[in-house]
């Protein structure tokens, strides 16, 4: 019987040391990125918020915000060695008049014109993902999985490129006081 409170993740480390390093700098080098072995190999999450209200399309990771606490990635570009591999992203909502003042909801809540949006991804102009539905994270059965939409092949974001990620909206524009905040989940050197 496995043990609830330890992620299985975790766990598969535990039982083979240094094996997911080992994965993650085979990728990375099949990719031709360079590695840098003095930095740990960790699970990451980049967020950046925004305000929704009356747009037809929110542009994310572009390092233009208003507010100083939307995001953790600088100038949407990272230190050169720091490559990340992406495999998902998970969608919060919120309604309020101030981006920072937000409670986030996790996933889209009632908001009819995200259930209708498109997500585009593309990293260093390279088109990863496009037009994908984000009603696809309404299909979550449990709460782990609300709001989070995996990819079908993990996306490098690699040191020193844009990474850039929108979500249009076919029907109309976002209701007032809207405000929508992504994380891309996966792993990296930090």
């Amino acid at each position: 019987m496995q043990n609830t409170l330890i992620p299985t993740d975790i766990i598969g480390r535990l039982k083979n040391p240094g094996q997911l390093e080992k994965w993650y700098e085979n990728y990375m080098v099949k990719a031709k990125l360079t590695i840098d072995n003095s930095k740990t190999l960790a699970r990451i999450t980049y967020f950046d918020k925004k305000v929704a209200t009356a747009q037809t399309q929110i542009v994310m990771f572009d390092g233009q915000s208003a507010y100083p606490t939307a995001s953790n990635v600088q100038n949407a570009v990272k230190p050169q060695t720091e490559h990340a591999l992406l495999w998902g992203v998970r969608i919060f909502t919120g309604v309020n008049a101030t981006l920072n003042a937000t409670d986030w909801a996790v996933g889209l809540g009632a908001i009819a014109e995200l259930k209708n949006a498109r997500l585009t991804i593309r990293s260093n102009k390279v088109t990863m993902l496009i037009d994908i539905p984000i009603n696809e994270a309404l299909s979550g059965l449990t709460n782990r999985d609300l709001g989070f939409i995996p990819f079908e092949e993990p996306i490098i974001w690699a040191g020193q490129q844009t990474l850039d990620f929108s979500l249009d909206m076919p029907v109309g524009v976002v209701a007032a006081n809207t405000n929508v905040m992504c994380s891309l989940i996966g792993m990296g050197y930090i």
